[in-house]
This record gives C-alpha cells, structure tokens and sequence, in this order.
C-alpha cells in the first residue's frame, strides 16, 4: 500500500473512532445539552453546572426554582402541589446573581409556559461584580454558548464518556429510575461546633462604591428580568442564616453594612410589581436554633419545607 493511501485510511479510520464516540456521546446527552431525557434510559442528576443548562433547555416545566445552595432541599413536588405546577429545581452551589439570572433568562427565552419563579437572595453574593461567576475557570462555557464548533469538548471528552455517559447506561442496566428533582441535590449534614467570635472590629459602612456594586449587581440581575417579563410572578427570599453568621458579621465589623445593602435590595425589588419578597430571618426560633443548620449558613431541609 502506498503511503499516501496508508495516509488517507488512517486519517479516515481515525475520524470513524472518533464519530462513533462522538455519536454515542450526542444520543445519550448525559448533560442534556441536544435534547431532554430518552425514556428507555435512567439519567442521574447530579452535577448542576453540567445539567442545569440543558434542563432548563429541553424539559417540559412551568416553574422553576433556582438560587444557591440554600435551594438544593427544595421539594418541588411539594411546590408542585401548592401551586399548581410542574416545577424544575435547577440550583447552583456558591451561586452569585449573575449565574442565577442567566438561567432564569435562558428559560424564560426558551419556555413562555413559566408562571413562577422562586429564587435566593444570598447576603454573601450582593456586594459582588454584577458578572461575578462561582469559580470562573471551572465554568463549562462551551456548554452555555450557541457555539456548535466548541461542543467537541463536550462530545470527545473522556470523562464524559467514561462517567456521565457510562452511568447512564450502568444505572439503566441495573433498572434504576432517573433522578428526581426532590433528589437533585438534595443532601443532609449535622451541624459541627462553631467557635463564638469575642473580639469586634470596628464597624464598617456600605461604601459608595459598594452601594454602586451592589445596585448593578441587583439591576441587572434580578429587576430588569422582572421587568422584561411582567406576566412571570418572582418570588424572591433572604436566605435565613444562622445567629451564628450575624455573629461573625457582627465581630467582622460588617454586621451595619450587610443590613444597609439589605435596606437597599428591598426597595429596590419592591418596585417590581411581579416581585414577592420575604425573608425569615427575624424568626428567632429558627435562626437563634443551630440544631437547624448545617454550618453558619446552610440550613436543614426540615427549613426549606
């Protein structure tokens, strides 16, 4: 065989491997990135940065909940049955307000059957850059995109063929359903001893250029979404933390300007008609209970009930 013939049947050999892995990777769609569940498999839900784009791109639903962490025990069959609804539960680990409000955005865009949305508001992500991503060099951008070339990183990854797309078929074979959303991030923990700061700073204002950051950060993120989508109905809480965080806040000397960013987030919000906003956390038998925390912020699904 000449080798320029020997050449082209590798070349071409090559290619054939590498559709055929391609392919698999693309009808199986252990992320959802082309299209929803196939019903003949069982999909686990289990990684929120890979999933969570494609959920609320190809499932069928007409609400969603989203927010940090403090939403993963969230039971949307339980939010289904008050409301009325058939929900989504797409929350993000250390999620800021920009990374919440692309998802809303996304499915909002992609899915005019929304009714509701119920949502976060984390103290510790309002005084952040209104772009503000958690762990921006982890994030998977070629997922987010409307990029068809970079999606090789999602069909030619090893490790999505030899995890994501072999569990799919591991947990089909074993006739394992696919993970539910009460499921989907769903975790327990038992509270470990805090040490009570003794020693306070001095007390820190909310600076003009926070008051800024803050401001954009909230505007762009959560008002002009409600506001481009009036018929959407927003609920929106301060997530509880523990007394033990207002300790900390307290002796950091920062305890003045969180409430101050607080004062500033709620007048704000309150100009949005579609916007309900509580918050919980002058509920002392809750937050003064650290027997309903998991750490100074983090809080027993028993709360989220």
């Amino acid at each position: 065989m000449k080798g320029k013939n020997w050449s082209v049947l590798v070349i071409a050999g090559t290619l054939a491997i590498l559709g055929f892995f391609a392919g698999i990777t693309a009808y199986i769609d252990p992320l959802f990135h082309y299209h929803a569940p196939l019903e003949k498999y069982s999909y686990p839900l289990n990684d929120e940065r890979y999933q969570n784009d494609g959920i609320v791109k190809h499932f069928e639903y007409d609400a969603i909940i989203t927010g940090s962490s403090m939403c993963e025990n969230f039971l949307p069959s339980e939010f289904d049955t008050y409301w009325g609804t058939k929900s989504i539960k797409v929350a993000l680990a250390g999620g800021s307000f920009c990374e919440e409000s692309r998802l809303v955005r996304l499915a909002l865009e992609r899915n005019p059957q929304v009714r509701y949305v119920l949502c976060s508001l984390d103290y510790s992500a309002m005084i952040l850059d209104k772009d503000s991503v958690f762990e921006p060099e982890l994030q998977p951008y070629y997922l987010y995109d409307n990029n068809p070339f970079n999606d090789v990183q999602y069909l030619l990854n090893k490790e999505i063929l030899m995890t994501k797309v072999y569990d799919v078929v591991h947990l089909t074979h074993i006739h394992v359903d696919t993970t539910s959303f009460d499921e989907y991030a769903y975790a327990e923990a038992v509270f470990n001893e805090y040490e009570w700061e003794d020693a306070p700073c001095t007390e820190q204002p909310l600076t003009d250029e926070e008051h800024g950051i803050l401001m954009e950060n909230i505007r762009q993120n959560i008002t002009e979404t409600a506001n481009a989508y009036p018929n959407v109905t927003f609920y929106y809480f301060f997530t509880p933390y523990s007394i033990g965080y207002w300790n900390m806040l307290y002796y950091r000397g920062e305890l003045n300007k969180y409430l101050a960013a607080e004062r500033c987030v709620i007048k704000e919000l309150l100009e949005c008609s579609n916007i309900k906003l509580y918050s919980f956390t002058n509920n002392f038998e809750l937050t003064c209970d650290m027997d309903n925390y998991m750490d100074l912020a983090h809080f027993g699904s028993w709360v989220n009930r």
